[in-house]
């Protein structure tokens, strides 16, 4: 009898556990077939380095018919998962942590402050009605309270910038960095929220150099950037940049070269053959130019067409508030501001064998220097 009584014990909680079961096994059996990987991020590289997509519903790998609506990231469209589906899809009861949460468009400008007062803390927007929130523990029924509409998590696979993977694997990418290389990367990371991840102290493959806000850069190995990537308080992570000077750039923007080009001009008026400045005066206010004075000293791209270089000493107002003695300026740069802006207008090139001209290098330069100098600086 006793045994019996055991065996009925065992047979009923053996269904009451394949009662709690159903709900998350139906919903893996259900969803597999909604799901789909559509991202335009290099996945084959990600994958050599520790990272995969997660492909479920969770973090908004479903079609989109099958969810609420979509939220546009860099590489793919995340389709995010309605409050009243988000357990049944997902087999999660309470949402914790960083996620995207989205309300019907537009979004009201009280809407952010609504998440605020439950505690729910919000910062970069996602188009087009999405913010990246710490829910802090709410059930999907409260969220839908709150009027959102969908739900879902960044996959770590949205989180990498492209170049820095194939950095990292050694192969060719789209521009050259020196901060990255095989054995690592200096990286630029965007958090979630303003804190860095608790445990971040403890992974051997990172090391944090600086912390401001919500930026942050380190320096990490492989491992160290896939654990970065599949950690909720991460939004974004990149290979710290290298700036370059293209002195030539701005040519083109203006269409300058087309001014400069005689046919192009001759087929509007046969009278013009080519522009670049003869006969013109060209004047710029600016901090100051090079040395100041039109001397051999000056530089060898003004030399030869310096009209004049004029220099306004402050007010004597401003001389007594400030303590300038003497009360007057040179028309000498130590910016180096008003140098650069007169080398863009009328620069001709000598200092550089004729690589970097200004838009009108044969005109005239009258310069009128107006920075007032205060203790070494303008």
């Amino acid at each position: 009898m006793l045994a019996q009584k055991r065996r009925c014990s065992t047979l009923l909680m053996m269904l009451l556990f394949l009662q709690v079961l159903a709900p998350v096994a139906w919903a893996s059996n259900d969803s597999l077939d909604s799901l789909e990987v559509t991202t335009d991020a290099d996945l084959e590289s990600l994958q050599q380095i520790g990272i995969s997509p997660s492909v479920d519903a969770k973090h908004g790998w479903l079609t989109a018919e099958n969810g609420a609506s979509l939220t546009h990231l860099l590489y793919r469209d995340v389709t995010m998962v309605a409050p009243e589906d988000w357990t049944s899809l997902t087999g999660i009861q309470v949402v914790d942590g960083f996620h995207l949460i989205s309300h019907t468009y537009p979004v009201p400008t009280s809407w952010f402050d609504e998440l605020q007062d439950v505690g729910i803390e919000c910062h970069s927007f996602l188009p087009p009605a999405a913010f990246h929130c710490d829910v802090n523990g709410k059930t999907p029924q409260q969220l839908s309270a709150l009027n959102v509409e969908g739900i879902a998590a960044m996959d770590a696979t949205d989180k990498i910038q492209s170049n820095l993977a194939l950095g990292l694997l050694g192969l060719e990418a789209e521009y050259e960095n020196p901060f990255v290389n095989e054995e690592g990367a200096i990286v630029n990371v965007v958090l979630s929220g303003t804190s860095l991840p608790e445990d971040i102290a403890e992974q051997p493959g990172v090391s944090v150099d600086s912390h401001s806000g919500r930026f942050s850069t380190m320096a990490a190995d492989k491992d160290g950037i896939s654990w970065l990537a599949q950690h909720h308080q991460i939004e974004w992570i990149e290979a710290k940049p290298v700036f370059e000077i293209f002195n030539s750039e701005g040519i083109g923007v203006m269409h300058v070269d087309d001014l400069w080009d005689s046919t192009t001009m001759g087929n509007i008026d046969s009278s013009w053959n080519g522009l670049d400045g003869s006969g013109i005066i060209v004047t710029v206010a600016d901090t100051g130019i090079d040395n100041g004075v039109n001397n051999s000293g000056m530089h060898p791209d003004f030399a030869d067409h310096i009209k004049g270089i004029l220099s306004y000493p402050p007010p004597a107002s401003t001389c007594t508030y400030y303590s300038l003695n003497p009360c007057g300026d040179s028309a000498s740069d130590l910016d180096g501001h008003g140098t650069h802006v007169a080398g863009s207008v009328l620069g001709d090139g000598t200092d550089s064998n004729g690589a970097i001209t200004g838009a009108a290098p044969e005109s005239q330069l009258l310069f009128h220097a107006i920075a007032t100098t205060l203790s070494g600086e303008e």
